[in-house]
């Protein structure tokens, strides 16, 4: 449980519970929990409440990065008048890697489907660009 104005380090990050905000629309109010990381900027997970089916959903706010990713959730019951909020901190390293390799095998999916004029797609592989000739 986190005050208002709290901060907490934990593996090797610096988290400061800002406080929690009311938003509402049509179809869901949220309690908004504003917490700064590193001195950066303000990340924003919520809890909303679903008018028509009642029900509560959790909504994690993510910091990005190369080497991890930080995941901040919000958690338990809270209303938009607390003064002290649970908030969940997930580290969750390389996730940024398997995107960029998904783009990767994507684009080598694209090269092998048209591999130009340069070859043809049932010329055997093995087989030179220019043929040797036996005496």
């Amino acid at each position: 449980m986190l005050d208002i104005g709290e901060r907490v380090e934990f593996a090797g990050h610096s988290f400061e519970f800002e406080g929690l905000s009311l938003e509402s629309d049509a179809v869901k109010t949220s309690v908004v929990a504003a917490v700064r990381i590193d001195d950066g900027p303000v990340y924003e997970p919520k809890r909303s409440k679903y008018l028509k089916q009642g029900m509560d959903v959790g909504t994690p706010s993510v910091k990005t990065g190369l080497r991890h990713d930080i995941y901040l959730t919000l958690e338990g019951t809270v209303r938009p008048d607390d003064t002290t909020a649970r908030i969940k901190v997930l580290i969750k390293p390389l996730i940024v890697w398997l995107w960029i390799g998904g783009g990767l095998m994507a684009v080598g999916t694209v090269l092998a489907a048209f591999p130009g004029s340069r070859r043809r797609p049932t010329a055997p592989v093995s087989q030179g660009l220019t043929e040797v000739s036996h005496v």
